[in-house]
């Protein structure tokens, strides 16, 4: 009888950890593709080190398939780098966003994403030209997901 109990919690295992390797590779091949971009910066203030502000980022799924985690931590927002079009780092952000889905061709909005930046890169900004278009901006952002980072 313990026999029979331990082959069927033996496959029950095998069935499982199956399943959560293919749940594992389809996040990672839909994160490897996903686009980001700066919507709105917002909520700029001085600070005696640098300038801190909010901005609203989009995470876009080009991809056929969905990209929903239900598990927590299974993919992770760590880091969000915005360059200027010169390609100069402007802000850094590091929000460590959790539970992320998307729809297959859809995008969500990161909202009011607290970033900073030091004088030396405002400095930097202003000398090449600062705008405050977000379309003359970059974003950079590093999502981590079962233990892979990606550069997006």
């Amino acid at each position: 009888m313990n026999k029979k109990y331990l082959i069927l919690g033996g496959l029950a295992l095998t069935v499982l950890s199956s399943f959560g390797a293919q749940k594992g590779y389809n996040i990672t091949s839909v994160a490897s593709k996903l686009e980001t971009g700066l919507k709105a910066i917002k909520n700029i203030n001085f600070t005696a080190t640098g300038v801190n502000m909010k901005v609203d980022v989009t995470i876009k799924n080009p991809t056929t398939k969905a990209l929903d985690v239900s598990a927590a931590g299974a993919v992770t927002v760590r880091t969000i780098n915005i360059y200027d079009k010169h390609g100069f780092l402007v802000a850094t952000a590091n929000p460590n966003l959790t539970g992320i889905s998307i729809v297959p061709g859809g995008t969500v909005v990161l909202e009011d994403v607290p970033v900073s930046s030091r004088y030396g890169d405002i400095i930097n900004l202003v000398v090449s030209g600062a705008s405050s278009d977000p379309d003359d901006y970059r974003v950079e952002t590093v999502i981590e997901s079962f233990g892979k980072e990606f550069i997006i």
